[in-house]
């Protein structure tokens, strides 16, 4: 069994390292990287699940099938199990990790560890990837931008809304062309210099933040910092701390608040004419 489960995560391993380079090669790709490595982990932990669950005792079966099952309702009866989906995965990689290092721990003092006990961590993950593409399958967003005329005001704020809703939905991680149409219209409002007001500059820093390089990250920290400047960020954190640590791992450097889940710095510099 240990064999095969190396050989699976092996071979996830060098299908993210593909991604990764490619989107080192081909900056414009970045945005279709996350559904991608969605793709690769849901292959990576069916697989590793069923090599798992193969000849394991009944109990355990139906503990995992219960998990998946609960995920597959959940996606398709609730509007926010995309977002609460990936804070699940995110708790079961940091179990896979806690649990790979008991486990190299064990075989230091000459004892075999259950490789069973990754069932949990990987069922959770599997959890994730099902509850975001279901969840996002299901959705039925409204327009990214509005089609109508709106006021300034009026349309930045359907922009933003949209945009947290994707977020809820998992919507963002499987249509990247929805993000990319809210910040360029919110880009347009603001080369024109319109975006004046607090709660406008509020709305369009989080447009902002959910770009990709180091020189959109800098316009969202600025235009959060402005309206927090004038009391209208109440986030816990603020938006302009998110904004400045995205920011900064964009530069290559370390993160000052703390904010990412995945602080790597990694330069992401805006392509030329952005």
């Amino acid at each position: 069994m240990a064999r095969k489960l190396w050989l699976i995560t092996g071979c996830a391993i060098g299908a993210d390292l593909v991604i990764g380079a490619f989107v080192f090669l081909v900056p414009s790709f970045e945005s279709y990287s996350t559904i991608a490595d969605l793709w690769v982990v849901w292959i990576w932990a069916a697989l590793a699940l069923w090599v798992m669950l193969h000849g394991a005792r009944r109990s355990l079966q139906i503990g995992a099938g219960s998990g998946l099952a609960l995920a597959v309702v959940l996606s398709l009866s609730t509007g926010w199990f995309g977002f609460g989906a990936f804070f699940l995965g995110y708790l079961g990689a940091i179990l896979l990790a806690a649990t790979v290092l008991v486990f190299g721990t064990l075989r230091l003092f000459r004892k075999t560890p259950r490789v069973r006990a990754l069932v949990v961590p990987v069922t959770m993950m599997l959890m994730c990837v099902v509850g975001i593409l279901l969840s996002a399958w299901s959705a039925k967003p409204g327009p990214a931008i509005p089609g109508q005329a709106m006021s300034l005001s009026d349309e930045l704020k359907y922009i933003h809304d949209m945009d947290q809703e994707d977020r809820f939905t998992g919507v963002w991680m499987i249509d990247v062309g929805r993000d990319a149409a809210r910040l360029r219209r919110v880009k347009e409002m603001y080369c024109s210099g319109a975006i004046r007001e607090p709660m406008d500059q509020l709305h369009a820093a989080m447009v902002y933040q959910h770009a990709t390089c180091d020189e959109d990250f800098r316009v969202a920290y600025e235009l959060a910092k402005a309206a927090a400047d004038k009391g209208m960020d109440e986030g816990h954190p603020p938006l302009f701390e998110m904004a400045y640590d995205r920011w900064q791992l964009a530069l290559g450097k370390s993160q000052k608040y703390y904010t990412q889940m995945v602080p790597l710095p990694i330069r992401r510099p805006c392509p030329a004419g952005n």
